[in-house]
């Protein structure tokens, strides 16, 4: 819970600009998501793939509740490359993990 009220508070401002309820709720469900695939990112695991030359793909979904559907969510790799939370070279082509990327998401 510390982790979703620490995403609430880093995005305060944002999410206070939403209407009350759902879209609030919604909103902080898909940073919160955006958060933990950012930690993800400061893993052994990962840490040691990004030294060794393999990128995994990464990937942020959310379950819609209202529609049933997994929807994929933009990821601010940029941002992550210019704070040292991803290597540089990360989606520019080079030694990749295989893609694990569900074809059919229902």
């Amino acid at each position: 819970v510390n982790g979703v009220k620490g995403t609430f508070l880093d995005n305060q401002e944002e999410l206070l600009e939403l209407e009350e309820g759902q879209p609030r709720l919604d909103r902080l469900s898909e940073l919160n998501v955006v958060k933990q695939v950012e930690n993800l990112c400061h893993t052994d695991v990962l840490r040691s793939a990004f030294r060794s030359g393999q990128y995994p793909k990464l990937h942020g979904w959310v379950l819609s509740f209202k529609t049933g559907l997994i929807n994929e969510l933009s990821l601010p790799l940029e941002k992550w490359k210019k704070d040292g939370i991803i290597p540089q070279s990360y989606g520019k082509g080079g030694p990749q993990a295989a893609d694990l990327t569900p074809r059919y998401v229902h």
